[in-house]
């Protein structure tokens, strides 16, 4: 599956740290329901919503019920913790900077869904 069909296949996306705020607000102009995880609390997550071309933000106080894809953007010894209940895992490493544990590859039983990482979708 290339990285154009994967998204197509997506309804939610949960994003768990990003290297710009270009990721989430991408996903969201791209049509895509984006949940975004602030923070190590149970309530801190966001919901990234276009309005009018704007994108805006409002905080829900939960976890998302379900999300199809998870876009990571954390070490690998994290990602056995994050990811629990997602159908596709997108990865993305360090963008050519050298970080320990940011490098392409597995964590457990997390796979990339269909070899797809985050640096294959966004740049």
């Amino acid at each position: 599956m290339n990285p154009r069909e994967l998204l197509r296949s997506v309804e939610t996306i949960l994003v768990i740290d990003w290297p710009s705020k270009d990721v989430p607000e991408s996903l969201v102009r791209a049509g895509i329901h984006v949940v975004v995880r602030g923070g190590p609390g149970p309530a801190d997550y966001s919901v990234y919503e276009l309005n009018d071309s704007v994108v805006e933000v409002r905080h829900p106080g939960h976890a998302p019920d379900h999300a199809d894809l998870v876009y990571s953007y954390r070490p690998l010894g994290e990602l056995p913790g994050i990811v629990t209940s997602a159908r596709s895992l997108v990865r993305q490493g360090g963008l050519g900077v050298n970080q320990p544990g940011m490098e392409r590859g597995g964590c457990g039983n997390c796979t990339p869904f269909g070899g797809v990482f985050g640096t294959d979708l966004f740049g």
